[in-house]
C-alpha cells in the first residue's frame, strides 16, 4: 500500500510541555462562537464549523500554539484522523493535528497543546480555523468545545539530527548524486541535509529520490537493504514533508516531487517494478532538508521539533547497505509575479479611511523588476488605476519591503454592503497577476440613546430589522447615559424575541438570529447566538438579583454578559451562521430572509438624545424608510411619503413653522422638516 503523508503537526496530549517564549495574542474561538463548540463533519469545505479572529499586533509570525479539547466522538471517528486548518492573513493554511494517536475511536474527551512553526507573516488580519477529519463518516465527528490559537513572534528551537552528512545545494544547476550507505547495524537510520529548489506540478521542475542496491543490474546482495523506507523533513520547521516505504521497485521508498511529466521508473532485478517519477508527493518550497533512509519498519513522526531521535528503525537483521540517489532539475520556465492581499480594517464606516496592502512575490526566469501595484477603487467612488505604494507613504508602513499599501477614504455618502477592489500586479518584463480585495462597508442606522426616561420603570424599545438579501447584516449604533451594572438595579437586555417572520424553529431559518455588540473602536464586546428562546439571541447586563423573566426555554435577563458602561455602542443584526470578529469585521453566510425583531428592555434612565442626524432622517439608498444615518434626496422622498400617508413621522411642524407635532399635516410640517435637514450636523450629508 502506498504510505503518504502531508505536512502536520503531532499533538502534545494533555500533560505535555509544547509552549511559546513570547506568545503575542491568543483567540478563543468557542467564546467568538458565542459559546458554542465548533463540529468537524468531514473533509475541509465540507460544512464544518468555522472560526475567525483579528489578530492587530504588528509583529511577525514565526510560530503558533493551537490548544482544545474535543469532548465528544462520532461514530467510528479515530482520533488519528483529527486536523484543523489555520487560513492565514495572506490565505496560506498550515495544517496542525492528529490530536489523538488512537486509530480507533477515543473512549472520552481529549485535550491537545499543538505547536507548529510558520513561515514568518505578518500577524495583521483574520486568523480562521476549520476543524476537519481525514476520513468523512456520516454525521458530526469531534466535537471541539474549547479552541485557541496563540500568535508567537518567535520561532520554537528544531534542533537538528545529532549526525549527518551534508550533500550541498541542489538549487543553483541540475545534479545528479549517489550517496553509498554502509550502516553498521540493521537499525541504524543515515540522516542527509539538502538544500532543494521549489518545484511544482506542470512544469519541467522536479525532484526525485530514491534507494537501490549497488548494481541494479544484479540480484539484491545479502547485506544489502531490501526494503529501505524514505523520511523527508523541513529542516526549519522539523515537520514530515513526505514519507515512503514502497513506490520504488519491491518494497524500496522512492519520493518524487513537481513536475509530473513522467520520468521512467527504476528497475532492480529480481524486484517488481515501480512507479513511475510524476511528482506524486506534490510541490516542493525551496529550502533546507533533511532526509531519512532507514530498513523497514522506519517510525517517521509528524513533528520531530527538538527530537530527530524520534525517527527510528525497529529492525533487527543485517540488512545495512544501500546507494541513496537525488536528481533535480530546476524549472526555467517563466512564471509571472504572485501576491496575497489585506484590507485593514475589514469593515469600515462611510467616511472613515482603509487601508489595501498586497504583499507581492517576484516573478521568476527571470526575477521581476520594475513592480507595480495598481487598484480598481471606482466601485467605492475612487479612481480606476490608483498607485499602491512600497515607499512607505500614503498608508504603507515600510518602504521596500515588498508590501505596496494604498489609504483611502471611503466617501460618507457610501452605502453599506461589500466591495471588491480589483487588483493588478505587474512587473516591467511584462507579466501579470490579478487578485481582487474586498471592503465590507456598513452604516449604521442612528437609534439615539436608549432608555427608560426618569421613572425606572423598563421601557421597551423595538426595531424591526429587514434580512433583505441572504447574508445580509445590518447594523445600528445607540448610545446609554447610564451604567448597567451587575452591582446595581440598572439593565440592559437586548434580544429578538420573537422575530416578526417567526416560525417553528429551525436552524438557520428567520428566527435562527445572531447579534454582536462592539465598542466604537471596533472592539467586539459580546456576540450571542441562542440565549433567547428556542434560537432566538440575547445579550443581559447590569442588575444580577431582580431576575427578569425568561422567554420560553430561553436563558432569563440575569446580567449574565456582566456590566454595559454608559456610552456609544454599535450592534449588528444576523441570521445563523453570523461570524463577528474584532474591528466591526462581521459576515454571514446565512439564506434565510425577512424581518427580526430586535428589542431594548431597560429601566436605565435615558432616552433624550435622538438619532445624531435628527428627524429628517428619515430614507435610504432607493427613498425608502428608515433612516440611515445620512441626508440626502432619500430623506425628501420618504418625508413627503410619510406626510401623504399621515404618518406620524412627517409630523414636525407646528403653526408658525415651529417644531412639534401638533396632529396637523400642513406646510408647517414641511418648513420644520427642511430645517432639521440643513441644520443637521455636517457629517450626516
Amino acid at each position: 500500500m502506498n504510505s503518504k503523508t502531508i505536512v502536520l503537526a503531532l499533538a502534545t496530549l494533555a500533560g505535555g510541555t509544547a509552549a511559546l517564549a513570547t506568545p503575542q495574542e491568543s483567540f478563543d474561538y468557542v467564546a467568538l462562537n458565542g459559546g458554542a463548540p465548533l463540529i468537524a463533519t468531514g473533509a475541509v469545505g465540507a460544512g464544518n464549523s468555522t472560526g475567525s479572529a483579528t489578530a492587530v499586533g504588528a509583529y511577525t509570525v514565526n510560530s503558533v500554539t493551537l490548544t482544545g479539547n474535543i469532548s465528544t466522538w462520532g461514530f467510528n471517528t479515530y482520533g488519528s484522523e483529527t486536523r484543523v486548518q489555520v487560513t492565514r492573513p495572506d490565505g496560506s493554511t498550515v495544517v496542525l493535528g492528529p490530536f489523538s494517536p488512537l486509530t480507533s475511536t477515543p473512549p472520552g474527551p481529549v485535550s491537545f497543546s499543538v505547536s507548529l512553526n510558520v513561515m514568518p507573516g505578518a500577524a495583521a488580519g483574520s486568523w480562521t480555523v476549520e476543524p476537519y477529519e481525514t476520513f468523512n463518516d456520516a454525521g458530526d465527528d469531534a466535537t471541539y468545545d474549547a479552541l485557541t490559537l496563540t500568535l508567537d513572534d518567535a520561532a520554537i528551537p528544531v534542533g537538528t539530527p545529532d549526525s549527518f552528512t551534508d550533500l550541498g545545494d541542489f538549487t543553483l544547476a541540475n545534479r545528479m548524486v549517489d550517496q553509498v550507505i554502509n550502516n553498521t547495524a540493521g537499525n541504524e537510520v543515515r540522516w542527509f541535509k539538502l538544500k532543494l529548489p521549489a518545484v511544482t506540478a506542470g512544469n519541467a521542475g522536479h525532484v526525485d529520490i530514491f534507494c537501490t542496491n549497488a548494481d541494479p543490474t544484479q540480484p539484491i546482495g545479502p547485506t544489502e537493504m531490501d526494503d529501505p523506507d524514505l523520511a523527508l523533513y523541513n529542516a526549519v520547521s522539523a515537520q514530515l514533508v513526505a514519507y515512503d516505504d514502497l513506490d520504488g521497485p519491491g518494497f524500496f521508498g522512492q519520493l518524487s516531487f513537481g513536475g509530473n511529466i513522467p520520468r521512467p521508473a527504476t528497475t532492480i532485478e529480481g524486484q517488481a517494478a515501480g512507479l513511475a517519477f510524476t511528482g506524486a508527493d506534490g510541490a516542493l518550497a525551496e529550502g533546507f532538508y533533511f532526509l531519512a533512509v532507514g530498513q523497514y519498519n522506519m517510525a517517521h513522526p509528524a513533528d520531530v521539533t527538538g527530537n530527530w531521535g524520534a525517527v527510528t528503525s525497529n529492525n533487527t537483521g543485517a540488512l545495512v547497505d544501500t546507494v541513496l540517489h537525488v536528481r533535480t532539475q530546476l524549472d526555467t520556465t517563466p512564471f509571472p509575479p504572485s501576491a496575497t492581499g489585506t484590507v485593514t480594517p475589514p469593515s469600515v464606516e462611510p467616511g472613515n479611511a482603509v487601508v489595501y496592502a498586497v504583499t507581492v512575490t517576484p516573478g521568476g526566469n527571470p526575477v521581476s523588476t520594475g513592480i507595480t501595484v495598481t487598484g480598481d477603487l471606482t466601485s467605492l467612488g475612487g479612481g480606476s488605476s490608483v498607485a499602491f505604494h512600497d515607499d512607505g507613504l500614503n498608508g504603507d508602513d515600510a518602504a521596500g519591503d515588498g508590501i505596496y499599501s494604498y489609504s483611502y477614504t471611503v466617501p460618507a455618502a457610501t452605502a453599506g454592503g461589500g466591495y471588491t477592489v480589483p487588483v493588478v500586479i505587474a512587473d516591467a518584463q511584462g507579466r501579470t497577476a490579478n487578485i481582487s480585495l474586498t471592503s465590507n462597508v456598513f452604516s449604521p442606522i442612528d437609534l439615539g440613546e436608549i432608555g427608560a426616561g426618569a421613572g425606572g420603570t423598563e421601557v421597551v424599545t423595538t426595531i424591526d430589522v429587514p434580512i433583505a438579501a441572504p447574508g445580509s447584516v445590518v447594523w445600528y449604533v445607540f448610545s446609554t447615559a447610564a451604567d448597567a451594572l451587575n452591582a446595581s438595579t440598572n439593565y440592559m437586555d437586548i434580544d429578538t424575541e420573537p422575530s416578526a417572520d417567526d416560525g417553528p424553529p429551525a436552524v438557520g431559518s428567520i428566527n435562527d438570529t445572531e447579534i454582536g455588540l462592539y465598542m466604537p473602536d471596533g472592539t467586539l464586546v459580546d456576540a450571542d447566538d441562542d440565549d433567547g428562546s428556542d434560537f432566538h439571541s440575547q445579550l443581559t447586563y447590569g442588575d444580577n438579583v431582580n431576575i427578569r423573566p425568561a422567554f420560553g426555554n430561553g436563558f432569563p435577563g440575569d446580567g449574565f454578559d456582566g456590566d454595559l458602561a454608559a456610552g456609544e455602542y454599535y450592534i449588528a443584526v444576523g441570521i445563523f451562521n453570523t461570524i463577528f470578529n474584532a474591528g466591526f469585521d462581521v459576515t454571514s453566510t446565512a439564506t434565510a430572509t425577512g424581518t427580526v425583531q430586535l428589542n431594548f428592555r431597560t429601566n436605565m434612565p435615558g432616552g433624550s438624545r435622538g438619532p445624531i442626524c435628527g428627524a429628517a432622517d428619515l430614507g435610504s439608498v432607493g427613498g425608502v424608510a428608515p433612516g440611515d444615518d445620512h441626508l440626502d434626496n432619500n430623506d425628501f422622498v420618504v418625508f413627503i411619503d410619510f406626510f401623504f400617508a399621515h404618518n406620524a413621522l412627517a409630523d414636525q411642524g407646528s403653526t408658525g413653522g415651529v417644531a412639534g407635532a401638533d396632529g396637523v399635516y400642513d406646510n408647517n410640517d414641511f418648513v420644520v422638516f427642511i430645517d432639521n435637514f440643513f441644520n443637521a450636523p455636517a457629517s450626516c450629508r
